[in-house]
């Protein structure tokens, strides 16, 4: 996760919620600001925490390889610099049987919070934020120790096959969250390091009785990272065996792991098939603009990328057609990935919009971002509203696009945000109230922008933080697929490709819409929910407040029945929203007999 997708986000956020189409709410203009903010202040060169900068000396790819292997021996070799000892936990369903599930660990207190940063930061020395903006501001600065804006570090964790976890962390209090994707509870309960301790998760619903599939469609391993040359390029550590773990650890039943250049890791993934879990073949093709996906295509399927003065509408077309095409004729599915992502070269081009239906399947949800208006998610939804207006039917689907289970980049990158604006909001206040001589004085331009940003963050970053821990690595976002018979990829990717799913982080939702208008709606969730809304013709049309709901084995069942005018109506989708901004699920259309 990069300081650009955070930057999108924050602006997305920002400008979506509030109808503005101003320059100053872009990703560019928000990094350009950072940049400028952090020389301003001196954050970075003060010690502050960095964010993660990948080298890019190409063709010389010898020095990313070479930084790669460097970071990781930092990630598995961590230097906490404090006393560590074993923390262990078992998982267990309500019958007392193993569960392979999910667990995170947010640090409680200032001494484990700083136990934990120190591990992810130990090839490179730090000075604390408190130090920073004291410095900053000329004398003592009041900076809350547990606050959300000072660091951001977790652990992500995965029990193993007989759900138990054991590992050596930092010593301290910590908040356990326990989660295995939307069919169970959520359990959070406080533990200390040395300790153990026993989760119990109850199970709300079992969709797999009823010919439900759930699973992630964009998930990248070891084989896009440069180890595999000449064009692996992510900083991707995890192997199919890891992240079939982690898979699984989140609930679902099926996974595609679609690496980006080449299809190295099919013959070890298909392997990885047990009775709770099926894999996918795929690939995650690069385009002259745009990423797509070859589902259930075992051949290396390759875009020829044109040298820019050929770059022409008519070649990338026929690429375009000439891939998809060779898909379908292995007997693929292709399916176009965050068709509106911020950065063009892999955001499907809008001028081809006119032949998007040689895709079988659209990602609307990618799970580097939050499925909200004025975000990349946002732009992506109503791209695929606006083909269902014109009679274009693709499937929605959902992606994780985890480069990382367990996250550590995402840390630095939002912790580098984060530092920032607690460094920035010092000199601020120095500026505007104390004006000591000795601290930082913004003036002009820079003073400008260091309002923009602190108004900026302050109304973004809890929601940015809370959409972090909830919805990030494998499974955070996922598809569930109703497909009676047999339990094939191309019996689930057939039912994606006409629809017979929905999209979620968390909430299970069943739509059967009768002859008379009256929607019958199964809604079961972990987490609270709020709002029922409405699609159709292209746009929101009705809004519902969800009534109490019934307690369901630790969960909610919400439920109920909603009367709809079906005149002049072709289709009806139906979207959750939940009390936390972050939390919900969108079906594809329900079409009117």
């Amino acid at each position: 996760m990069s300081v650009s997708k955070l930057s999108s986000t924050i602006t997305g956020l920002y400008s979506g919620q509030r109808k503005l189409s101003d320059e100053k709410y872009t990703y560019r203009y928000l990094q350009t600001a950072m940049r400028t903010l952090d020389e301003a202040v001196g954050y970075s060169a003060r010690g502050g925490r960095k964010e993660n900068v990948f080298p890019s000396d190409w063709p010389d790819k010898s020095v990313r390889l070479n930084d790669y292997k460097r970071m990781e021996k930092v990630r598995k070799n961590p230097d906490y610099g404090t006393k560590t000892a074993k923390l262990s936990v078992k998982v267990r369903d309500e019958n007392g049987d193993p569960l392979i599930a999910e667990i995170r660990l947010y640090p409680n207190d200032k001494a484990s919070r700083d136990g934990v940063t120190s591990g992810y930061t130990n090839d490179y020395k730090i000075k604390h934020i408190e130090e920073i903006a004291e410095e900053i501001y000329g004398a003592p600065y009041d900076v809350d120790p547990t606050s959300d804006y000072v660091w951001y570090d977790y652990f992500r964790r995965t029990t193993a096959e007989n759900g138990e976890f054991s590992e050596e962390l930092p010593v301290g209090r910590y908040r356990l969250v326990c989660d295995k994707g939307s069919e169970f509870e959520v359990v959070e309960t406080a533990v200390n390091v040395p300790g153990t301790t026993e989760v119990t998760l109850r199970r709300l619903v079992d969709m797999g009785k009823d010919s439900w599939y759930v699973g992630d469609l964009h998930h990248h391993s070891v084989f896009s990272s440069p180890l595999y040359p000449p064009q692996g390029t992510d900083y991707v550590y995890d192997t199919p065996e890891m992240i079939q773990n982690s898979m699984r650890a989140k609930g679902l039943t099926f996974g595609a792991l679609s690496d980006h250049h080449n299809v190295l890791n099919h013959r070890t993934w298909e392997k990885l098939v047990t009775p709770d879990f099926l894999p996918i073949l795929s690939k995650e093709i690069s385009t002259s603009n745009g990423h797509v996906l070859q589902l259930n295509t075992d051949p290396d399927v390759i875009y020829h990328i044109p040298e820019e003065k050929d770059r022409t509408p008519e070649i990338m077309r026929a690429e375009y057609r000439r891939i998809t095409d060779e898909i379908k004729g292995f007997g693929g599915h292709p399916q176009i990935n965050h068709p509106r992502d911020m950065q063009k070269a892999i955001s499907f081009p809008p001028e081809f919009t006119d032949m998007i239906d040689i895709f079988k399947t659209i990602e609307i949800w990618n799970g580097s971002h939050p499925l909200a208006e004025g975000c990349t998610n946002g732009n992506a939804m109503q791209l695929w509203l606006d083909c269902l207006e014109k009679g274009t039917f693709l499937g929605a689907t959902t992606g994780s696009d985890t480069h990382e289970i367990t996250c550590e980049f995402w840390f630095d990158s939002l912790a580098y945000v984060f530092g920032l604006y607690t460094a920035v909001k010092a000199a601020l206040d120095n500026t505007l109230e104390a004006k000591n001589e000795k601290g930082v004085i913004l003036e002009g331009e820079n003073l400008e922008l260091a309002h923009y940003f602190v108004d900026l963050l302050t109304e973004e970053l809890p929601i940015l933080k809370h959409w972090g821990e909830v919805n990030l690595s494998s499974g955070c976002v996922r598809t569930y697929v109703h497909a009676e018979g047999e339990r094939t990829p191309e019996n689930l990717l057939k039912n994606l490709e006409q629809g017979h799913s929905f999209l979620t982080n968390g909430p299970i939702i069943e739509a059967k819409l009768q002859d008379d208008g009256t929607a019958e709606l199964k809604i079961v969730s972990n987490r609270p929910l709020s709002r029922l809304l409405v699609y159709s013709n292209g746009q929101s049309i009705e809004e519902f407040d969800l009534a109490d709901p019934a307690d369901l084995n630790g969960g909610f069942d919400y439920s109920c029945t909603v009367n709809l005018n079906t005149e002049g109506k072709k289709w009806f989708i139906f979207r959750l929203l939940g009390e936390d901004v972050v939390t919900e699920a969108i079906t594809n259309p329900v079409f009117v007999k």
